[in-house]
């Protein structure tokens, strides 16, 4: 938003510095002539002020409407959020935890768009819908993600979920996928296995997982970049 006030600041100041200049050429003229009549350069001014006017209340009502537009959408994922925490709530106070019920939460959620993980875009796409719950690692910090924060009653649906079907396995994030097809990739990050499931109606959604011993050939159309302890 910076570059548009700037942008507005300035034109403003050149449309003013025009109107001085005029003026002052007018009043000049006026003052050498009083007998004759006013010159064409006594007439910009009232109508650089006019258009002025004109641009500046348009473009004032633009940023208003853009600001109450903004508003609105923030107001909407408010409450969307809310619902959907309020959702898993009840879900896991009652013990209700199962595929169907974490489906009808993860439909209610607002999974926001990310342009941040560049290994997984697909092909001609600048963003996908995706969003990291629990711990994160980059760049040597860890921390608790900001959508852990906000979604803890989903952030606790989905852990006693996968507590519920594999006890034994451990983790400490969970990554929240919809409705894309990543490139094939490695999250470097990561150590150990993974638990992957995917829910809803779709078709294929297949996982290529690489073995050292598979008889199934898969030919990468670029080098994937990860970090050796991704086989522990």
């Amino acid at each position: 938003m910076s570059t548009p006030k700037f942008g507005f600041l300035h034109r403003l100041c050149l449309s003013r510095r025009q109107v001085i200049v005029a003026a002052s050429a007018a009043e000049a003229e006026e003052r050498s002539s009083p007998s004759q009549s006013a010159p064409e350069l006594g007439e910009p001014p009232s109508k650089f002020r006019k258009r002025n006017k004109e641009d500046l209340g348009k473009e004032l009502m633009d940023e208003r409407s853009s600001r109450e537009k903004k508003g609105e959408r923030r107001e909407r994922r408010e409450r969307q959020e809310a619902d959907s925490e309020n959702l898993a709530r009840q879900f896991v106070e009652a013990g209700d935890i199962n595929a169907e019920t974490v489906l009808k939460v993860l439909r209610a959620t607002d999974i926001p768009l990310n342009t941040t993980r560049k290994n997984v875009l697909p092909d001609g796409v600048d963003a996908v819908r995706g969003m990291l719950l629990g711990f994160y690692a980059l760049a040597g910090n860890i921390g608790i993600t900001d959508a852990s924060k906000s979604r803890p009653w989903l952030v606790q649906l989905l852990s006693s979920f996968a507590r519920k079907s594999h006890p034994d396995f451990e983790f400490t994030s969970i990554q929240v996928n919809k409705n894309y097809a990543s490139r094939p990739h490695v999250d470097k990050n990561n150590l150990g296995e993974s638990l992957i499931i995917g829910l809803g109606d779709y078709t294929d959604g297949d996982i290529w997982v690489h073995d050292p011993e598979g008889v199934v050939p898969f030919e990468l159309r670029e080098d994937i970049l990860c970090m050796y302890h991704y086989e522990a």
